[in-house]
């Protein structure tokens, strides 16, 4: 298998600011490489400094975000006032809405 970033890039599995391989991966990675890393460990509801999750780096690929919410992050973290959903809603990604709706319909 070969890794979807480039081989001279330098990017620390656990970065001093909380920022792990995978916040990289899931804005820049594949969904296949993105399950790899989680197949090893990696905590998809790790959080940075910020507060930032994996998921919301993942907020430029539908089927990055698919992958995270399926392995167990946490759909009801925000980031600068906007869920997930709102996320999902804005960029038109129609199968996270659904998948959220599945997995928490409304009372």
């Amino acid at each position: 298998m070969l890794l979807p970033l480039a081989p001279n890039e330098r990017w620390p599995l656990d970065g001093s600011d909380g920022t792990t391989l995978l916040f990289r991966a899931a804005s820049d990675g594949t969904p296949d490489f993105i399950q790899y890393l989680i197949d090893r460990g990696a905590n998809v509801n790790a959080k940075n400094e910020q507060g930032a999750t994996p998921l919301f780096y993942a907020d430029v690929s539908e089927d990055n975000m698919l992958v995270l919410l399926k392995a167990g992050a946490d759909p009801t973290v925000r980031r600068s006032g906007w869920s997930v959903s709102e996320i999902a809603a804005e960029r038109g990604y129609a199968r996270v809405q659904a998948w959220l709706a599945a997995q928490h319909p409304p009372q």
